[in-house]
């Protein structure tokens, strides 16, 4: 474990290092989170077994009665990945983060920052406006670095200042100041006829005329005082509240009227209300122990005010409003309720009532009744803002009234008090109503269903295949050479083969009814006689026959070099080379017709002196045959050909050279490669045995806890 940490580190500075190295740069305006996802990983786990014999490497934990083997088991793991998004305020490709102004930038405009906008290049301010060096007056920058002269204003085409331009003309004492706008020169002013009029900047009095800028000239029976007014003469003067409005005509001021006796008394075009007098033109004055109140009349004062709710009936006398009464202390206008209010309510008017706050009035009942500012389902409300849950439910934690089970809902949720509902792709055990259990579907087969859709092989087997998942066959470590597993680690023969050593059906050899004692089975019912026999009914029997030249020079062959030389014998039995030299014969098959593939062709293959082994292409590497019987048959003409081809295709040693030393070398570092292996294996498994034991305790003390 440690050391493929320190793989996984190394490799991470690595990548890291690259990326430097290679220029890698994240984007602007994108970041960057962590998000986390599952997969499942197959992991080795050390299986408790009970005690048998095997021809397998294994780590005996406890010798007297049980064994422990690896199996490997799906688990689900998490890893973390990164995901990169344009930061808050951009959108669009992460390659390409543009700011978002949600406002909009209108014209001459674009969105620099997220919601901050910027004006184009050439225009300057808050409003964006296009940017000229120089314009003049009455004119404007029409777009960047360029002016143009204001609606009514001309150059007459040429470089010089913006001029108005009046159409029409102007009058006497004016300028054209603004586009058809004439203006009067200084000291006039335009007239209603349009003409420009002296004006006297203080302006002339009444009875008066401006005959000339600054200077104004009373009219005839009119004579300027000191405040430089027109006024009329009278020559024999006027009475008190009157004035000479006219020459030698005197008139009462506005608001008095000439009485019997000559003189001018005010006058109120309304009447005066009660307790007051009129004192002024149009001015009536409250009698003493009154004020004008806004509708005008004059209302009594009361020292100190009259309460709220009360009035004051007349100087320093006050009394309450109908549908109040004066309080005890008399400084008070309380609101009576004939009918006493309810509880947690109080009178706010006559004969109304009003809940305190925190209360409502019910709809039925009419009495204030605690308010919450949340609904209080599967409860009720006790007081204001608090919420009593009802029986089987309590107060979560954000505060609302959840149901409670007795007992756990394993996966599952409490719905209601005491009633779970399963969780998706899980349903209710059989007999209980709190345990669900993962469904598969299709049921699992020599498997248990452990999560929804997830199927547990049973000890002993494996799943048939990627697509069946949920069909588990049994499953043997050792290979059933000719045979099949048919339950865990249990292996038999084939039809038509035996147990090799008689017993034991993981190795099976082909079986011969007939008497093969002075030959092999090859075949099932297949016997191939050795060298000197022939098959008859009874058997392989001595052959008697004189044999051809071909046939002694093969006996003699085969007596120098029994089964050894593949570019000099004939085999009726090659078959893959392997170390392991008890392993079950299996004849090769040599290409006739299409009914023997797959199969070898001899004319393709090679003899190596050194070992006498036949070299023969394969799919993935070049194949090695030995023979493993060979024959007295007179040999063929094709056979002699394709011997005689994998001979001459032979790689001959150098002369003198010998092949004991090469087979020595071979064997011992064979030796020392396997021993090597024995060691490491021990070594591991000894390693792996105790996490292994560790994760079996765990992995039943989670199982002994679900049964439980």
């Amino acid at each position: 474990m440690q050391s493929s940490y320190h793989f996984w580190l190394c490799l991470l500075f690595t990548l890291y290092f690259v990326a430097i190295g290679s220029g890698l740069r994240i984007p602007r305006f994108v970041c960057s989170r962590r998000k986390q996802i599952s997969y499942t990983k197959q992991t080795l786990r050390l299986i408790k077994l009970p005690e048998h014999s095997s021809t397998r490497i294994i780590f005996w934990a406890n010798r007297a009665n049980s064994r422990y083997e690896f199996r490997t088991v799906p688990e689900t793991a998490y890893k973390f990945e990164t995901d990169y998004y344009c930061c808050e305020g951009y959108q669009g490709s992460i390659y390409d983060c543009q700011p978002v102004c949600t406002a909009g930038c209108g014209d001459n405009r674009h969105c620099s920052a997220p919601d901050q906008c910027s004006c184009n290049n050439g225009y300057i301010g808050n409003d964006c406006t296009p940017l000229c060096i120089g314009c003049g007056i009455h004119s404007h920058c029409q777009s960047p670095g360029e002016c143009a002269c204001d609606t009514g204003y001309s150059n007459n085409g040429g470089s010089g200042g913006c001029l108005p331009v009046c159409n029409a003309g102007c009058p006497e004492h004016s300028n054209c100041e603004e586009p058809d706008k004439c203006v009067c020169i200084e000291g006039y002013a335009s007239s209603d006829d349009g003409s420009c009029q002296p004006v006297c900047s203080q302006g002339c009095p009444e009875h008066s005329s401006c005959s000339k800028p600054g200077e104004c000239v009373c009219e005839e029976g009119y004579k300027r005082i000191e405040d430089g007014s027109c006024q009329p003469i009278c020559s024999q003067g006027c009475a008190p509240n009157s004035s000479c409005k006219k020459p030698e005509e005197c008139v009462c001021d506005e608001g008095y009227m000439s009485s019997e006796d000559g003189s001018c008394q005010p006058v109120c075009q309304q009447a005066c209300p009660a307790h007051s007098n009129c004192s002024k033109p149009g001015e009536c004055v409250c009698d003493e122990g009154y004020k004008i109140a806004v509708d005008g009349s004059c209302q009594p004062i009361c020292s100190p005010a009259c309460p709220d709710n009360g009035s004051c009936l007349s100087p320093n006398v006050c009394i309450c409003k109908p549908g109040y009464v004066l309080s005890q202390n008399h400084s008070l206008c309380e609101a009576h309720c004939p009918e006493s209010c309810a509880d947690y309510a109080r009178c706010v008017a006559p004969n109304q009532c009003e809940c305190y706050p925190g209360f409502e009035m019910s709809q039925v009942e009419q009495v204030c009744q605690p308010k919450c500012s949340q609904d209080c389902s599967n409860g009720f409300c006790f007081a204001p803002d608090k919420c009593a849950c009802n029986s089987g439910y309590l107060m979560g934690p954000n505060q609302t009234c959840e149901p409670q089970c007795s007992s756990n809902c394993i996966h599952g949720k409490c719905i209601a008090p005491n009633s779970c509902e399963c969780e998706p792709g899980y349903r209710f055990a059989t007999d209980s109503k709190d345990v669900c259990e993962p469904v598969c579907e299709p049921a699992c087969e020599l498997g248990t269903c452990m999560a929804p859709q997830l199927c547990i092989c049973q000890l002993g087997y494996e799943p048939t295949s990627k697509e069946l998942p949920h069909l588990c066959r049994p499953s043997c470590t050792m290979s059933c050479v000719n045979g099949s597993c048919v339950a865990p680690e249990k292996c038999a023969c084939n039809a038509g083969y035996v147990p090799a050593d008689g017993l034991n059906a993981t190795s099976c050899r082909p079986s011969c009814s007939g008497d093969c004692s002075n030959g092999d089975c090859v075949a099932p019912e297949q016997c191939l006689c050795h060298s000197g026999y022939e098959r008859t009914a009874a058997g392989c029997q001595l052959r008697l026959e004189v044999t051809t030249s071909t046939e002694r020079q093969l006996d003699e062959l085969q007596q120098k070099e029994p089964g050894t030389n593949c570019s000099s014998i004939s085999c009726s039995c090659w078959r893959a080379w392997t170390e392991i030299e008890e392993a079950a014969i299996k004849c090769v098959n040599i290409c006739q017709d299409a009914f023997d593939k797959p199969c070898v062709d001899l004319k393709l293959c090679s003899c190596d002196q050194a070992t006498g082994q036949l070299l023969c292409p394969a799919e993935e590497h070049e194949q090695r045959l030995v023979c493993q019987a060979t024959t007295a048959i007179r040999i063929d003409q094709q056979t002699e050909q394709n011997l005689g081809e994998a001979a001459h295709n032979s790689r001959r040693p150098a002369v003198g050279t010998s092949k004991w030393p090469v087979i020595l070398a071979w064997s011992a570092g064979s030796f020392i490669v396997l021993l090597l292996i024995i060691v490491a294996s021990h070594l591991y498994l000894k390693h792996r045995r105790q996490e292994a034991i560790q994760e079996q305790e765990n992995y039943c003390y989670v199982l002994c806890n679900d049964k439980l």
